[in-house]
């Protein structure tokens, strides 16, 4: 009997604190921990093949819901130390003492896809008003999709793959540094932000 009650008052502490499964499903999916429950993440909606903003059931999404924050996570320094004056940084360039080594404004991009397909790689705006050349497509590629833009700025190009499933994108850069197509950096897209700093 005293088994028992054991029993029912963890099941009732475990539902109380929101610890139990009920098994019902709220229809509202997994959220980023800095969502804050907003629909925010390239994940929960969808660019229809008229690049119209969608959510996953159809209905008109907000512009802000087809942008994508992203952090730094990888750079190659010998590209990055060629292309601008200020190249990007990782979030994970961190000081002894704790502290960021990049400036700030170097360790974020963001990708926007409404109106039209923008982004920022640190401080370098890609502004078609200065001549920047977009081109936004959606690839799958044997099960693994992802969104493919391409940017043409002053006789470079760019390429940012930015992949459905992890929200995780590659840079690739292609011009007069090197003729090649090389991996010039990989950024995190999940929406969790720059660390604070000092850790």
């Amino acid at each position: 009997m005293r088994t028992m009650w054991l029993l029912i008052l963890t099941t009732l502490t475990l539902a109380l604190l929101g610890g139990c499964d009920t098994g019902k499903d709220d229809g509202d999916g997994p959220k980023s921990p800095h969502s804050d429950g907003k629909t925010d993440q390239i994940g929960q909606c969808q660019l229809d093949q008229d690049l119209v903003c969608r959510n996953s059931d159809g209905t008109f999404a907000k512009s802000d819901c087809c942008r994508v924050s992203c952090v730094v996570v990888d750079v190659d320094d010998a590209l990055n130390a060629h292309l601008w004056e200020e190249g990007l940084g990782s979030i994970y360039d961190v000081t002894d003492d704790g502290r960021l080594g990049p400036d700030a404004d170097s360790v974020t991009a963001t990708i926007s896809f409404v109106p039209q397909v923008e982004v920022t790689l640190g401080q370098a705006h890609f502004e078609r008003s200065d001549g920047a050349d977009y081109q936004l497509q959606s690839v799958d590629d044997g099960g693994v999709s992802y969104r493919r833009i391409r940017i043409g700025w002053e006789g470079d190009t760019y390429e940012i793959r930015l992949f459905s499933g992890s929200n995780i994108a590659i840079v690739y850069y292609e011009g007069e540094i090197t003729s090649e197509r090389t991996k010039y950096a990989v950024l995190d897209c999940r929406g969790y932000g720059s660390p604070s700093y000092p850790f």
